[in-house]
């Protein structure tokens, strides 16, 4: 059996180790090399064991063993949690490389060329053309290549991200920030890399916000005290209701080409792992992949997008409410 695998995250190279585990051909395409995306790093150990993740594949690529997470609300009231360890933050970077180092060592060939289209069992790239028996779409974004089925996303469901790289030490390994003055019906974050005492300083608001996204980073930033920002990056992120459809006959859809990031706080490299393993199995053992899915992260997707709709018509004195009884 050959499986072609559209990607090259954490969702694609997951797939890949699985297909090639049970005995397929794959071959991974991705254009964009090596792969890049945003993301601040942030992996929830339990959610990983729950789904039969490996807590070794993260060890290479760690830099902060989470400690002591702080909400902040508009008005300053602060709640701090103490995780102990039990949240990590990775270098997303390394980590993807290390993926693939993983997926090349399973036997996956990588064409490092743009996938253009999807014809009956075929995938048509820039460099030539892909014969498949079984493919797995994990493209990073629910815009689906031509010849598949489009997935229709709600204005409202659509944030833009923006996040950079600063020299900064927070008091706490992870600092979220609520209000309207810095992340309107959105939140922001920093996240620490201890090992390098560097910190991703990012935020997410609504695509109809997205214009003025820098300009609410910069205020972050001040509120922080961070002297200089780095390279600033972009990318859109969709937190949706969970599909019911994640596959189109002999396609399979994995990560956030569903989307599989988790509502309400946008957590995606574990639920993109994930989704790419169980992709990867059902593109060779025939098992039901959206059963599988909707009872591993569908429901619980479903959850988070309930808290959601409620998270996002909070105003400030809403958030000022929450995060005092947090503190509690």
């Amino acid at each position: 059996m050959k499986v072609v695998v559209v990607g090259a995250g954490p969702a694609g190279c997951m797939a890949a180790i699985e297909a090639c585990k049970r005995g397929a051909d794959v071959v991974v395409v991705e254009h964009r090399w090596p792969p890049r995306g945003i993301c601040a790093g942030g992996v929830i150990l339990s959610r990983a064991k729950r789904y039969g993740i490996d807590e070794s594949l993260f060890a290479s690529s760690l830099v902060t063993r989470v400690k002591t997470i702080a909400m902040h609300s508009p008005s300053g009231y602060v709640a701090e949690f103490k995780v102990n360890g039990s949240v990590i933050v990775v270098d997303r970077m390394e980590f993807d490389a290390f993926l693939r180092e993983k997926a090349a060592d399973a036997g996956a060939v990588f064409h490092k060329s743009k996938a253009l289209s999807v014809e009956r069992n075929v995938v048509r790239t820039r460099h030539g053309r892909i014969n498949f028996d079984k493919l797995v779409v994990a493209t990073g974004s629910p815009r689906r290549l031509p010849g598949l089925p489009r997935r229709r996303i709600r204005p409202d469901d659509a944030y833009i991200c923006v996040q950079t790289t600063v020299e900064h030490k927070p008091e706490h390994d992870i600092e979220i920030y609520f209000g309207h003055h810095v992340a309107p019906r959105g939140y922001a974050w920093v996240f620490a890399q201890r090992k390098r005492r560097l910190s991703k300083v990012g935020l997410g608001v609504p695509a109809s916000l997205g214009f003025y996204a820098v300009k609410f980073l910069k205020r972050l930033a001040r509120m922080e005290r961070v002297r200089a920002l780095g390279k600033i990056e972009a990318k859109a992120l969709y937190l949706t209701e969970p599909a019911r459809k994640v596959s189109h006959g002999n396609v399979l859809f994995a990560g956030d080409s569903i989307p599989s990031t988790r509502p309400p706080g946008g957590a995606g490299i574990v639920e993109a792992m994930a989704s790419g393993r169980m992709a990867g199995r059902c593109a060779v053992s025939e098992e039901d992949y959206e059963r599988m899915w909707w009872d591993t992260l569908g429901r619980e997707i479903a959850v988070g997008y309930k808290l959601k709709t409620v998270l996002t018509e909070l105003d400030d004195c809403g958030f000022d409410v929450l995060v005092r009884m947090l503190r509690r």
